[in-house]
C-alpha cells in the first residue's frame, strides 16, 4: 500500500543524546481497490549522536494503533515502531531532517501487518 500522512510530536531532552518522545500520527493508505487509514499514539525514546551539524538518530516507540480498512473493519492494537534518520541543525533553534520507521502491530499481525513510513521532519528547539 502507498499513501500519505502527517504527525505531531513533542520531545523532551533528558541529555544531549537521550530524548523522551510523545507523538500522534495519521496516515491514509490508498491502494487501487480499497482505502485504509491509521492513527497511532506513541511514546518512546530517541538517541542522537549530537556532535555535528548533521545529527543521526535512532528511535524506539510503543503505543496504540487505531486502524480502519474496508476488508477487516476497525481494530485497536498495541504496536512497536523502530526508526532511524538524520537531522541537519540549521542553527541552535531549528533543524530539518529525514527519517524512516518500521511499524509492527504486535497483537494481531494478520489483520494489519507491519508497514514502513518515511518522510521529512522539521523541529524547533528550545534550549
Amino acid at each position: 500500500m502507498s499513501g500519505y500522512g502527517f504527525g505531531l510530536r513533542a520531545a523532551y531532552g533528558l541529555t544531549w543524546e537521550i530524548t523522551l518522545v510523545l507523538e500522534a500520527r495519521y496516515s491514509k493508505h490508498v491502494p487501487a481497490t480499497k482505502h485504509g487509514q491509521m492513527v497511532a499514539v506513541l511514546s518512546g525514546v530517541e538517541w542522537a549522536l549530537d556532535v555535528l551539524r548533521f545529527v543521526p538518530f535512532f528511535s524506539i516507540e510503543t503505543g496504540a494503533y487505531f486502524a480502519q480498512d474496508p476488508s477487516f473493519g476497525s481494530t485497536t492494537d498495541v504496536g512497536l515502531s523502530v526508526g532511524v534518520g538524520v537531522d541537519y541543525r540549521v542553527n541552535r533553534s531549528f533543524s530539518a531532517g529525514l527519517y524512516g520507521r518500521y511499524h509492527l502491530v504486535a497483537s494481531n499481525v494478520n489483520k494489519f501487518p507491519a508497514y514502513v513510513d518515511s518522510g521529512l521532519r522539521f523541529a524547533f528547539h528550545f534550549d
